[in-house]
């Protein structure tokens, strides 16, 4: 029951995260940093799911985990890339990334292992945008 009810809570705040960016609540960079932040905190427990899986992989009786796991990794892959994406779109609407790199990198927030690749560039690009004197044509 607890376990839904973080999952529930989660969710939740990925979607608050995720309009408040899209509702310019935030800025570009301040929201590409703490997807990033987001990310690289969730690696430990990917590595401790992965080892997990493995070792119930070996036992008949422990597929069921195994299929657990994968429900958990996805969901988690799900609630970080929608921030992720927005994070990359409210980069994008304060042209700190260009459109083909937008789009790039928002779907590649939910791949996985590619989406810390993503969120790192995303927040480097917007970082060095933002710090650049801007000129106006």
């Amino acid at each position: 029951m607890i376990e839904a009810l973080c999952f529930v809570a989660a969710a939740v705040f990925a979607v608050i995260v995720a309009v408040g960016a899209i509702a310019r609540a935030s800025d570009g960079v301040c929201m590409a940093r703490l997807t990033m932040v987001i990310k690289f905190c969730h690696v430990p427990a990917y590595v401790a799911i992965f080892v997990l899986g493995i070792l119930f992989a070996l036992s008949v009786w422990g597929i069921l985990f195994v299929v657990v796991f994968v429900l958990f990794d996805c969901a988690a892959i799900g609630m970080t890339g929608l921030i992720g994406a927005a994070a990359v779109y409210r980069n994008y609407r304060e042209k700190h990334l260009p459109a083909g790199s937008s789009v790039l990198f928002g779907i590649v927030q939910f791949v996985f292992c590619a989406d810390l690749v993503a969120c790192v560039m995303t927040y480097a690009r917007s970082r060095k945008a933002a710090r650049a004197p801007r000129t106006e044509s």
